[in-house]
Formats: structure tokens, C-alpha cells, sequence
């Protein structure tokens, strides 16, 4: 059940507020066909909209385009070969803003109090995940790791954060962050490394929770 249009989880609010922030992310392309806003969007509709994989939305994309530009604002929507050449030139540093706009309307909102859990603290549960791995393939972001037979793999990792609390289903993510050399596992990051919707708690008042490899009780 949606929540009511007042609500500060309001479907339309949280869109116009993405939407807002797309707005300003800069395209350096001459004469697009379509915008990197119209991208953007369309890239967030995917997962909104949860769907299975890029030919699922393709499919949602052409059977109800009507739906789609009404509910997100979008002009003109890619293609799924569109929407990856437009995507993959875009700094994901310049998508951060638009995760402290959505935190900042929920704190202002005063949603995010009902989520203090814990002796007064916010809960943040915290997972890595490795969403490439390759023998051959890399590039110079790439977490380059030698195994005991002298073999080198390549992988790009990333830790996900999200605001939860034990009595709601709903939670809130904040940015990924992606791994480096120096800190390859799930215990060598601290919480304000996550940034967007993280930087929002003062210091010693969150736990993190991760799972059974780098959990540590509450003191």
C-alpha cells in the first residue's frame, strides 16, 4: 500500500526530488537525442520499478511508455544499448547528491526519529559485496589480489549501508562505496566513509551490524 500523498515516503515527492537533482548533473554531449536527465531517470525507473534486468524494462519501456513519462517526468525514454552508452560515461560521484537530498527531506520530515532503536542509536546494517570478478580484465580501480600460486585476480567490490530498524520492513540505503587496495575487507571501513544519509548521525551513535565475518557485539 502506498503511503499517503502527505507522507514524506510519497512516491511522487521522493521522484521530484531525484528528478530535481538529475537536473543538475552536467552532460558534456553535443546535441543528444536524449537527455542525461531522460537517462538518469530512466535508470532509476529500472530499479523503482524493480525490475528483473534491462529486457525486462525494455519490455515495461515499450507496453506502457505512457505510464512511465507520466510517473517520472521522463521526455524521452532510451532504449536499453541507449541508456548503457549514455550511463557509463556519468561519474557516479555526481548521482551522491541526490541520496543526502532524499535523507535531508526524510530528517526534515522528522521519519528518520522513529527509526532510533537501540539504547538511543540509529541501526546501520552493512554488508560487501564483489559485483566483478575477471583473470584478465581490468582497469586501474580494480582490487588487484595474488593468490598463494602466483595467480592475479581483478575485482571491483563495494560496501552497502542501509538505516534499519527491527520492527519495520521499510529501510533506507545510502550510497555504495566502492573498495580499494587498502581496504579489502568488510572490517576496515568505518561509518563515515559512507557518506550520503550516514554523515547524517553524530558520532557514537549508530551501530553497525554486518554479517557473520565482521560483526562485532555492542559494548
Amino acid at each position: 500500500m502506498l503511503p499517503p500523498p502527505e507522507s514524506p515516503l510519497a512516491a511522487d515527492r521522493l521522484i521530484r526530488i531525484v528528478r530535481d537533482r538529475f537536473k543538475h548533473v552536467p552532460d558534456t554531449r553535443t546535441e543528444p537525442t536524449i537527455s542525461l536527465r531522460d537517462a538518469l531517470l530512466s535508470g532509476f525507473a529500472l530499479f523503482f520499478l524493480k525490475s528483473p534486468s534491462l529486457l525486462a524494462f525494455e519490455r515495461e519501456r515499450t507496453s506502457n511508455t505512457f505510464n512511465l513519462q507520466a510517473l517520472f517526468g521522463l521526455k524521452k525514454i532510451p532504449c536499453d544499448t541507449q541508456m548503457r552508452t549514455i550511463l557509463d560515461d556519468v561519474d557516479p560521484r555526481r548521482l551522491r547528491p541526490a541520496f543526502t537530498d532524499l535523507f535531508r527531506h526524510l530528517q526534515r520530515g522528522k521519519y528518520l526519529e522513529r527509526f532510533v532503536s537501540f539504547r538511543g542509536h540509529d541501526l546501520l546494517a552493512s554488508d560487501g559485496t564483489t559485483h566483478f570478478s575477471s583473470d584478465k580484465i581490468h582497469c586501474p580501480h580494480c582490487l588487484k589480489k595474488r593468490s598463494r600460486n602466483g595467480g592475479v585476480s581483478y575485482s571491483h567490490r563495494m560496501l552497502g549501508m542501509a538505516l534499519v530498524h527491527p520492527d519495520f520492513r521499510k529501510s533506507f540505503p545510502g550510497a555504495r562505496n566502492p573498495s580499494s587496495n587498502k581496504r579489502d575487507h568488510e572490517g576496515g571501513w568505518r561509518a563515515e566513509r559512507l557518506g550520503p544519509g550516514v554523515g547524517r548521525l553524530p558520532p557514537g551513535t549508530s551501530e553497525t551490524p554486518g554479517d557473520h565475518r565482521g560483526r562485532r557485539p555492542p559494548r
